[in-house]
């Protein structure tokens, strides 16, 4: 009873000390495998360790295999031993099958007909210097003009990030033929403090010829002006001088308009543009410290800030 008792607990250590000899083996296999792509991130030297370590792992597969089967053979040593040359045949004989596969699937593929296909281009970029205020490509493109002072957007909608403003009359290049064949929002990019930038354009703030600038209305003086905000110019005679101012602001539906007002005295007019380049008349009325209500012809009210 002793005897089988001490026969059994030796076969259950037999049998523990294996299964632990197979898991360090394992550990020890994948750390081998995995232990060098830790150490580069060099996508060539990284597939060709996978593709070495997975033809050894495969030579081991298949010696170890060949030697299970010679149970004739006593003692793993010289069931290897045996098993080498055979393992060294059968691999050639892969060798060797593989490479006709290939050829085959080569020349079968020379047979069939191939179907020339024109890689699809990308949308022409345009691209914005914003210190000449030319806009150019790589290739050469029709010129067109933007109608007013455009917002240049961070992406296609109306509701993105405002990244610049171009004014009104600057050149672009695109590679398109007319204003129909561009998509909605054009893109463009420019540089700023050496670092490149992109954004886009909606398509209505662009025409193909430029823009007749806008000559302003005298206005009989009456209110002491603004003149402490900086305009754009200046005209008339002292005691009497009509100025010209960059706005923004926004209508009475919350609407974002930006544009030039012309006032003289305590009243003023000019155009402004939403987001699309719609133009709109308006006159103009002093409230304020920097600050113009406005009426346009359908009786719609804005507040517009000088910048």
């Amino acid at each position: 009873m002793m005897q089988k008792l001490v026969g059994i607990l030796k076969e259950a250590s037999q049998a523990f000390a294996r299964i632990i000899g197979i898991i360090l083996l394992a550990s020890i296999w994948i750390a081998i495998c995995l232990g060098p792509l830790l150490l580069t991130q060099n996508e060539v030297l990284i597939i060709t360790w996978v593709i070495v370590f997975s033809l050894v792992s495969l030579y081991l597969f298949i010696v170890i295999k060949i030697a299970t089967e010679h149970t004739e053979v006593v003692g793993w040593k010289n069931k290897i031993k045996t098993a080498i040359p055979e393992a060294h045949s059968l691999i050639f004989k892969l060798l060797v099958g593989g490479f006709v596969v290939f050829i085959l699937v080569a020349i079968g593929s020379d047979d069939t007909s191939t179907v020339s296909t024109t890689p699809p281009t990308k949308p022409p970029s345009a691209y914005f210097n914003p210190q000449t205020g030319i806009t150019t490509t790589n290739e050469s493109k029709k010129v067109f003009y933007t109608n007013a002072k455009s917002n240049v957007r961070s992406c296609t909608s109306v509701e993105c990030d405002v990244l610049k403003q171009i004014n009104i009359n600057s050149p672009i290049s695109l590679g398109y033929s007319d204003l129909a064949s561009m998509p909605e929002w054009v893109p463009v990019s420019w540089t700023e403090n050496l670092t490149r930038k992109e954004g886009f354009i909606n398509k209505t703030a662009l025409s193909q010829l430029p823009t007749p600038t806008y000559t302003p209305t005298t206005y009989t003086p009456s209110y002491s002006n603004n003149s402490g905000y900086k305009y754009n110019s200046r005209s008339g005679y002292s005691g009497n001088y009509g100025y010209n101012y960059d706005v923004e602001g926004y209508s009475d539906s919350g609407d974002y308009f930006y544009g030039e007002i012309d006032t003289q005295g305590k009243y003023g007019e000019g155009y402004v543009y939403d987001d699309y380049g719609n133009e709109v008349y308006v006159e103009t009325e002093w409230v304020d410290y920097g600050v113009l209500e406005a009426t346009d012809e359908y009786g719609n009210t804005y507040e517009f800030e000088v910048e």
